[in-house]
């Protein structure tokens, strides 16, 4: 950012120099892949031999963990935000949270297409689309493995 000073530069605040650093764009994606996560499990309009697919037990036991997963990583999520806002995020807890919900997103949008059927593949549904997005979610960023290389390196003694 550029001052109206000739020859000095304002830096820029709390909230925009969090986006600047690598845990901003991390809390971001991991924001986008908890949401994207979630939605892949709205099997409203979704039926199969007359009734619905969320009906069968054993799909609701899919929706049920996925939704459980989520709402874990949501949680986790808003104490990374609240820490983000603070100035108090620390690279460590960005990469846990980045590498945990796109990697969640990624098992969820896999596990959810079966429960879609056909609709996992034609793109104007929100699932075909989120599963082409939730393996580039695990790449920018810094990819699953940046992120664990992150974390094993703040537990070594």
């Amino acid at each position: 950012m550029r001052s109206t000073q000739p020859g000095r530069q304002r830096r820029p605040g709390p909230p925009l120099r969090a986006l600047t650093e690598a845990e901003g764009p991390r809390n971001c994606g991991a924001c986008c892949s908890t949401s994207r996560a979630r939605r892949c499990c709205n099997t409203a309009e979704r039926t199969a031999f007359g009734r619905s697919v969320a009906d069968f037990q054993a799909n609701r036991f899919t929706l049920a963990e996925i939704a459980t997963e989520v709402q874990v990583a949501r949680v986790f999520l808003d104490q990374c935000v609240a820490e983000l806002v603070a100035g108090r995020l620390s690279a460590v807890d960005a990469a846990m949270a980045k590498w945990w919900t796109t990697e969640l997103q990624q098992r969820g949008v896999t596990r959810c297409l079966q429960l879609h059927r056909g609709y996992g593949y034609m793109q104007e549904y929100d699932v075909a689309r989120d599963f082409l997005d939730a393996r580039a979610s695990t790449l920018y960023a810094g990819t699953t493995e940046i992120m664990k290389e992150i974390i094993g390196r703040s537990l070594r003694p």
